[in-house]
């Protein structure tokens, strides 16, 4: 099937708008578009587990920059020079 040339420019910016708006899959949109029905490609379990992918990576990003900046205001906070008088005299 030659799908070049078929599709015009108000198709094509719903579609993207599907994609990017309404998080639709492209397989889904493109099943739509053909007119056919698409079983889901993406299981429950395997739903579960990219969310759970991605949940860990934005809460190790997250967890990195806290700690960083952390580091830093101790840093800035550091009185250097209580280090220079002894304390038990």
């Amino acid at each position: 099937m030659k799908l070049e040339g078929s599709i015009d420019e108000g198709a094509m910016l719903d579609m993207n708008a599907q994609a990017d708006i309404q998080k639709m899959g492209f397989d889904k949109i493109a099943a739509h578009f053909l007119g056919s029905e698409t079983a889901d490609s993406q299981s429950w379990w395997s739903k579960i587990m990219q969310r759970t992918r991605e949940h860990l990576w934005l809460v190790s990003v997250a967890l990195i920059f806290s700690i960083l900046i952390g580091i830093l205001w101790a840093f800035s906070r550091f009185d250097s020079t209580r280090l220079d008088k002894p304390s038990c005299c």
